[in-house]
């Protein structure tokens, strides 16, 4: 009797230690699928895409405050050498929205389009630019999308000098300008498409091509939102702003910008 209770014990036992050692081997399935997944998101968002969110005006109307983008990292040549002969890459183009570090606080990143190509001459007279003393219209870009007007003139204008923004005097519509720039090798001229507004390459100069970290594709979320909104610091202010967003979300979300592509 007692060998068989032994017996029935040792049977209890061995199925107690195999149902653990499945639990375990589940449980080990899971970190290490999660790991994996951990370190392909970080591969991606370092090397292939990445995700920018629009904190001013300077790129309207095209790019609106709130706009959040993807970003493809890999285009221009930043990818390893082995994403690079998998996915298409690319020289920059004249143009190209594109993100950057800001020459002045390399943390930073900024966004504007290109202008200005490596060894040209730029020339801002009036409201007319000129690359090597060609008009830009006349080498493939709207002059008419990337215009110096101001968007309702008397209002955002007022509003800006309030709010001390990117406002300059120097580019308003009225104004006479008459600027040369020498964008040399190796670098990038970067202008804001609402010009009237934008602080780029005008005031802060070129940029090098390490800077350039990748081109903007689509905005894949447009949430209605102002500058103020980007301004908030302390930390109260900060969940305060994420708690109304979660409230607002379906009201102040931009449904017909989503998954828009970039131009």
């Amino acid at each position: 009797m007692a060998r068989h209770r032994n017996k029935k014990a040792a049977k209890e036992t061995a199925k107690a230690e195999a149902e653990t050692g499945m639990k375990k081997s589940k449980l080990r399935e899971y970190f290490e699928s999660l790991i994996v997944a951990i370190i392909l998101a970080l591969f991606v968002k370092t090397f292939v895409l990445q995700t920018f969110q629009i904190p001013t005006g300077s790129m309207e109307d095209n790019l609106l405050i709130g706009d959040h983008l993807i970003v493809n990292k890999q285009i221009f040549g930043n990818a390893l050498p082995l994403i690079g002969s998998l996915m298409p890459m690319r020289e920059v183009r004249r143009g190209d929205v594109v993100i950057f570090k800001y020459p002045g606080n390399v943390k930073q990143d900024y966004i504007k389009r290109v202008i200005g190509l490596p060894g040209e001459t730029l020339r801002i007279l009036g409201h007319q630019i000129l690359v090597d003393g060609t008009p830009i219209e006349e080498l493939g870009m709207d002059e008419d999308a990337y215009t110096f007007q101001w968007r309702r003139e008397d209002s955002e204008r007022a509003a800006a000098i309030d709010a001390d923004t990117e406002y300059d005097p120097r580019y308003h519509p009225s104004a006479v300008v008459d600027q040369t720039f020498e964008v040399p090798e190796g670098h990038y001229f970067m202008m804001g498409d609402h010009r009237s507004i934008s602080r780029d390459s005008r005031d802060w100069g070129t940029v090098p091509r390490e800077y350039i970290t990748g081109r903007a594709v689509m905005i894949y979320w447009s949430y209605r939102a102002t500058r103020e909104d980007y301004k908030q610091e302390n930390v109260s202010e900060q969940v305060g702003g994420f708690i109304n967003g979660i409230i607002n979300l379906p009201f102040k979300t931009r449904w017909d910008r989503l998954f828009r592509i970039v131009r």
